[in-house]
């Protein structure tokens, strides 16, 4: 056996109806060979039907062994917040080098008000670079919230 990965939205037909319900009869045998299964989780996950015939056939045949619940807005978040930040810390250093720079400043008449007024707006700019992420990271601790009570409520019949 090869390593190789299996993404059932890729390598299901999605438009070819007949296709289509053959490659979803035929996900237990490409489960059987997997070693694990990785569940891009959203809260919507569970309403579609074939995710749930995916994970049934998965706790049939392992168990749950070796399963990874990846929740599909944890990338944005990281990518946000790490962008956030690093902008902030830079709009905060550039701020500071203005006000630093602004108290050496009069020597040569040079206006003590504009680098001043730059400052305050980097620093501005770098607390506001905050809400996003903070807003984004909310949003998906509250998704994560619903993920236990799906899976302890997961019903076959429903």
């Amino acid at each position: 056996r090869s390593a190789s990965v299996f993404l059932d939205k890729l390598c299901i037909d999605q438009e070819n109806e007949e296709q289509k319900e053959r490659a979803i009869m035929g996900l237990a045998g490409f489960l059987d060979m997997s070693d694990r299964l990785v569940i891009l989780w959203s809260p919507s996950y569970f309403e579609r039907l074939w995710c749930t015939y995916e994970v049934a056939a998965w706790l049939r045949l392992s168990k749950m062994k070796d399963t990874i619940v990846m929740p599909i807005h944890l990338a944005p978040v990281i990518f946000a917040i790490t962008f956030a930040l690093w902008g902030a810390i830079l709009c905060y250093i550039y701020g500071i080098a203005i006000w630093f720079s602004s108290l050496h400043g009069d020597e040569h008449g040079d206006d003590v008000h504009f680098p001043t007024c730059s400052a305050v707006a980097a620093v501005l700019c770098g607390a506001a670079g905050m809400i996003l992420p903070t807003h984004i990271a909310r949003h998906l601790a509250n998704s994560l919230r619903l993920l236990p009570q799906q899976l302890e409520s997961f019903s076959i019949r429903e």
